[in-house]
């Protein structure tokens, strides 16, 4: 890092001027606006024009990064003008920052532009060597950057707070978003730039390996790592033998491992020579495998169960490049660790443009999956909505969900304008309110004389526990998980709207109805003391005090129990 001399400041203000003064442009044009922003209440811009600015700042670094050991005018011109040129073209054009998958695609992108400025310089063989101590360099250079600049921001607005209290001066708020703008988009790029590795610099150095990576790395993410393997080696033994699917969550979890594991390979890169990282070079890939394996698998029965999205579809993208990652590192001897960034990179990039990409790929399935639904149930005819206010046409709940939750999906993903084209729907007002209230689909759970009941115990309640020698704290019922709690000598459930509590010792069992409990409720939503002596119920050997408990009901006798909490006191 170099240290800031104030003599030569002004050399070091010129240097970075005349090297990325592309960057600069975007940069102070960002601080520009962001400045008007705060000041001028009347200036107010879409988040395109920001998107703009920002997508063009890491680009232009890209570029500049790129064309450092360019010579020809023309080329160094044409770099510069066809990115840009392009993200113009998407950002006025085709991006439009209100609907959900335009934003979801502008992160990709900007994600895949940022990888990018770490390998522009790193496509020639026998370079990863210098892709490390760039990568390593900038990194470092960004975080303390950042905590710099934090500590500058943080002291400086202390002590303008300090002037406001001492002296009793008043001091606009908007001083204080003015110095966080002069600290974030003005000093710190500027700070950062001026310690990106010259050009003389990127090929001839030696990796310096510190003290805080080997710790980090050696002692630190590869014992996570270890902790991360065995838990999943014991969950992928025990989907075998009780010969079930995965858990959808694995897939977060495996994810974890791979990124974690590739991770600590960059960062022990320069110490490849070590036993334990010569191990995990060799042998990662293998000991991933089985887990990536199983990672499909968890993500087909998501898919399956709850059918294609964006996210999944990306998970999935996700889950075929780990197997690629995997076979080229085992076969590399994870040698070339560059590729990984820049295939990661361009796959991120390539899945999220284009009429193959993630939104397109998922906008159609969804469109056709809500177009086969609205057509069997006769919702959908002659290329035109039916009008089936109040279910005039009986769809059942769970068909009606089914649709619901399509088409809440379709039009929050991909905007109102989308939805109207696709379903020929020209009404003015199409919120999704009156989209599924016109198609009878908006109450699917409950009817229109559902009534949303909750009861909680009231907090002053006082308890006779004399003669009880057990108790049992917040058992609770959720996500339609009827066993409760079960232990070696008690199992509680919710069995069809009653509580079972079968002692497994003496083979007794006591049940509690809650007919009788959500009936009160209903008639004495408000009265405190009625639901009071409600929520308690007592046999000879257990009382029953119920803490909460949430439920729709149809009617007296037609309910769905969301959530209970109940406390058991046992003689």
């Amino acid at each position: 890092m170099k240290k800031i001399n104030f003599k030569s400041l002004t050399e070091n203000l010129l240097a970075v001027f005349f090297r990325f003064h592309v960057v600069l442009i975007f940069v102070i044009g960002l601080a520009i606006m962001a400045y008007l922003e705060i000041n001028d209440k009347k200036f107010e811009q879409g988040f395109n024009i920001w998107a703009y600015f920002i997508l063009s700042t890491f680009i232009s670094l890209a570029a500049t990064l790129f064309l450092q050991f360019a010579t020809n005018r023309i080329a160094r011109v044409l770099t510069f003008i066809l990115p840009l040129g392009a993200v113009g073209a998407y950002c006025f054009l085709f991006f439009n920052h209100k609907v959900e998958w335009e934003m979801m695609q502008f992160a990709a992108i900007l994600t895949a532009t940022i990888l990018s400025i770490y390998f522009v310089l790193f496509f020639r063989k026998k370079t990863d060597t210098s892709f490390w101590i760039f990568s390593e360099k900038i990194t470092r250079e960004l975080i303390f950057t950042l905590i710099y600049t934090s500590i500058l921001q943080g002291g400086l607005s202390l002590a303008i707070y300090a002037i406001e209290m001492l002296f009793e001066i008043k001091i606009d708020d908007k001083i204080f978003g003015n110095l966080a703008v002069t600290c974030f988009l003005i000093i710190a790029p500027i700070y950062f730039l001026m310690n990106i590795p010259v050009k003389a610099e990127l090929y001839n150095e030696k990796p310096v390996f510190n003290k805080f990576l080997k710790i980090l790395g050696l002692y630190v993410f590869l014992p996570i790592l270890g902790v991360y393997l065995v838990i999943l080696y014991f969950y992928l033994f025990k989907i075998i033998i009780s010969w079930e699917l995965p858990n959808g969550w694995v897939t977060t979890l495996v994810s974890i491992l791979a990124l974690g594991g590739y991770f600590a390979k960059f960062i022990l890169f320069p110490i490849s020579d070590n036993k334990v990282v010569r191990f995990l070079n060799q042998n990662f890939s293998i000991l991933l495998f089985p887990l990536i394996i199983l990672m499909s698998i968890g993500l087909g029965r998501r898919i399956l169960d709850y059918g294609i999205s964006i996210n999944r579809l990306y998970v999935l993208i996700f889950n075929i490049w780990l197997y690629g990652a995997s076979i080229y590192l085992f076969i590399t001897k994870s040698k070339y660790l560059r590729w990984l960034v820049i295939s990661f990179a361009a796959v991120l990039f390539i899945s999220s443009v284009g009429p193959w990409s993630v939104y397109a790929v998922t906008k159609q399935i969804v469109k056709k999956d809500i177009s086969i639904l609205l057509t069997e149930n006769k919702l959908y005819i002659n290329d035109k909505l039916v009008d089936n206010k109040n279910n005039k046409l009986g769809i059942n709940d769970s068909i009606a969900e089914k649709i619901s939750d399509k088409i809440n999906y379709y039009y929050n993903t991909f905007g109102k304008e989308n939805w109207q084209k696709s379903f020929n729907d020209k009404r003015k007002k199409t919120g999704i309110f009156e989209i599924t209230e016109s198609l009878g689909i908006n109450n699917f759970n409950l009817t229109k004389k559902t009534k949303y009941l909750n009861a909680t115990l009231y907090e002053n309640k006082v308890f006779d526990i004399q003669g009880y020698t057990q108790m049992f704290k917040n058992i609770e019922y959720r996500n339609d998980d009827n066993l409760l709690f079960k232990n070696k000598e008690f199992k509680i459930e919710l069995i069809k709207n009653n509580l079972e509590i079968n002692n497994l010792l003496n083979k007794k069992q006591t049940v509690f109805p809650l007919q009788n409990i959500i009936a009160n409720l209903y008639l004495n939503e408000n009265d405190e003391t009625a639901n009071n002596k409600i929520l308690v119920q007592k046999t000879d050997s257990i009382m029953l005090i119920i803490n909460n408990i949430s439920a729709d009901c149809k009617s007296i006798k037609d309910f769905k129990i969301n959530s209970i909490n109940i406390t058991l006191l046992v003689k």
